[in-house]
């Protein structure tokens, strides 16, 4: 029996404890894993990361047809089951954006975690403190878009040198 399946150009896993349980881990425990993102020109990725790193990455979905764009991200997060899981999301500050439903590009207030007005140039380099952003419903500053995922459960990956 397989894991994966293919629906609208993406193939992905539908059944990650079974995957997982094949790939001989004992025991799945959502708390114990997080899911990577990241797309480019060329492809979408997902990749299911143990938080202990006892295990190598596992990929989870691919496809060379989707996008960075709202309704694919919340497309893919939706075949993966991600709110049955509820995993922490590891993603590069562009998905963050898609995820949390901020537009594209141009944004007067482009901080996803505040409201910082890019656009003011006197307090631009002046200013230490930004007021913390309250909400991030559709039609708030640059909120296009209801948010997919809570932005308590992403984080951004570290680069080691």
């Amino acid at each position: 029996m397989t894991s994966f399946s293919e629906l609208k150009q993406c193939v992905y896993c539908h059944d990650i404890p079974a995957l997982l349980w094949q790939l001989g881990v004992d025991s799945y425990i959502s708390t114990e894993w997080r899911l990577f993102l990241d797309s480019s020109e060329q492809s979408l990725k997902c990749v299911f990361l143990h938080n202990g790193n006892l295990y190598g990455g596992i990929p989870l979905g691919h496809s060379l047809h989707l996008r960075e764009t709202y309704d694919d991200i919340k497309e893919v997060i939706n075949l993966l089951k991600y709110h049955e899981h509820n995993w922490i999301l590891c993603v590069g500050l562009k998905m963050a954006s898609f995820l949390l439903g901020q537009q594209r590009g141009f944004t007067k207030y482009p901080c996803h975690l505040c409201m910082w007005d890019s656009r003011d140039r006197e307090k631009h380099w002046a200013q230490k403190e930004r007021p913390v952003r309250e909400t991030m419903e559709a039609g708030m500053p640059n909120i296009v878009h209801n948010p997919i995922v809570s932005r308590e459960k992403i984080v951004f990956p570290t680069h080691s040198t």
